[in-house]
């Protein structure tokens, strides 16, 4: 029988640890053709994420905030040594997936070399635009998880009411939007609504390179952004009421996180005495 010593106070292992057997609670893979490993990796990809309702967390920091967050349920924590799981096995509850090393760093997809994670996700509440907005709310079609990662990231910090993901838009639970917004998808306030294609110019402001200059709006109080997607940009039928940030005339474009960031940042300098 296996025996790990297990800090029960969930810190860095110093000082007196407490011998735990957690054998029940130990599982170890060795071929990568095990159902449990492909489910696993699997969750690499956004597709998975939503699937399987789980997503994996990566780095120590990231890892140890979602553990102590009591919305988040920890399924399982992975790596290749017992002793790296040892710290953050504060109970007998928690799964100990023990990979070898080739499969460990094969789903450690961003090389922490620190214990794995996986997490069940919530259910995101559907916004169906019947209510106006209030304070600032913005509607994103990212597919790409590190844009929107980014995009969450500046939009929770800066305080943004709701951030609306519609159809186009990457999961937000995806490993990479996790990893580039730094955690915060965590705590961001998300919510998922329709397709961009459905949506009319009287649901906010789109971003659009032809739009209305952005230092001369004068911006309400309750108000919505509208991102587009990377390359094709925002509908036709969002054109008439959008707005545009002002840029050299060789550079065509920001991507999707800069040019919302700089949107936010817009509004949130116009209500700063708000």
């Amino acid at each position: 029988m296996k025996d790990l010593f297990i800090n029960l106070c969930g810190a860095a292992p110093k000082g007196a640890w407490h011998l735990l057997l957690i054998e029940e609670n130990m599982k170890h893979i060795s071929s990568d053709k095990n159902s449990d490993y492909k489910d696993l990796l699997n969750l690499l990809e956004g597709s998975q994420v939503k699937k399987q309702k789980r997503t994996l967390i990566f780095g120590e920091k990231i890892l140890n905030e979602w553990l102590a967050d009591p919305k988040y349920h920890c399924q399982m924590l992975v790596h290749w040594s017992e002793e790296k799981l040892a710290p953050y096995l504060k109970t007998n509850s928690t799964m100990a997936l023990i990979l070898t090393k080739d499969l460990y760093y094969e789903l450690d997809a961003f090389g922490t070399g620190t214990a794995i994670g996986v997490f069940n996700i919530p259910e995101i509440q559907f916004n169906s635009f019947e209510s106006p907005p209030k304070g600032l709310e913005v509607i994103a079609a990212c597919g790409d998880p590190n844009n929107l990662g980014a995009l969450i990231r500046t939009a929770t910090g800066l305080g943004v009411r709701q951030i609306i993901l519609t159809e186009e838009a990457c999961h937000p639970f995806h490993p990479k939007t996790i990893r580039s917004s730094a955690g915060s998808v965590r705590v961001a306030p998300l919510q998922k609504g329709p397709s961009i294609r459905s949506l009319n110019a009287e649901i906010g402001f789109a971003l659009d390179m032809h739009g209305q200059n952005i230092h001369q709006m004068n911006w309400p109080n309750d108000v919505r952004i509208i991102i587009g997607e990377e390359g094709p940009g925002v509908p036709e039928a969002l054109k008439s009421n959008s707005l545009s940030i002002p840029l050299h005339p060789e550079v065509e474009s920001l991507n999707a996180a800069t040019a919302g960031a700089l949107a936010i940042m817009s509004y949130m300098t116009a209500h700063k005495n708000g």
